[in-house]
């Protein structure tokens, strides 16, 4: 089942919202309590800003080889999840995020590196200090996911 564009587009949001940001969940009990992500009900800000931001980066970048790659996989991504509405029928589109969050990390690495070369002298460095600092956020983030889901295991499926 194929949702209107409208609804594709909601859910495209909270997709690039959940590549870099913790899903929201919540915790259904039809028969056996699960854990499940709810239905887009809106345009998830975040997801907006970070697209934005990955176009911004790709036309910073728009010369760079491994610019142009991932966005054009960005671009097929709005084609599949957009154009064509694959997975959005059953709100499972965060199930292809490991295909396309490369792609953003990728333009934003791309625009960061670009960025320090023009700064200079000591450029390398607060590239590479930036992305570890990228990585760690993340981390942490995704930390505090996983905790939320180990707690719903504990509370429903202790054993």
């Amino acid at each position: 089942m194929r949702l209107p564009l409208a609804g594709c587009v909601l859910q495209y949001t909270h997709f690039v919202a959940n590549l870099f940001l913790p899903a929201p969940a919540e915790v259904t009990a039809d028969g056996a309590y699960r854990y499940q992500l709810p239905a887009a009900d809106g345009v998830r800000a975040e997801g907006v800003a970070l697209f934005v931001l990955a176009i911004v980066c790709f036309f910073a970048c728009l010369r760079e080889r491994g610019a142009q790659i991932c966005g054009y996989w960005i671009l097929f991504s709005l084609v599949l999840f957009l154009g064509i509405g694959y997975g959005t029928g059953e709100n499972g589109v965060i199930l292809y995020s490991h295909y396309f969050a490369w792609a953003f990390i990728g333009l934003y690495l791309c625009a960061l590196r670009k960025l320090c070369r023009v700064a200079g002298r000591g450029g390398e460095r607060a590239f590479v200090l930036v992305g570890w600092l990228f990585v760690a956020a993340l981390a942490v983030s995704m930390a505090f996911a996983m905790r939320g889901i180990v707690e719903f295991g504990l509370q429903y499926y202790a054993v």
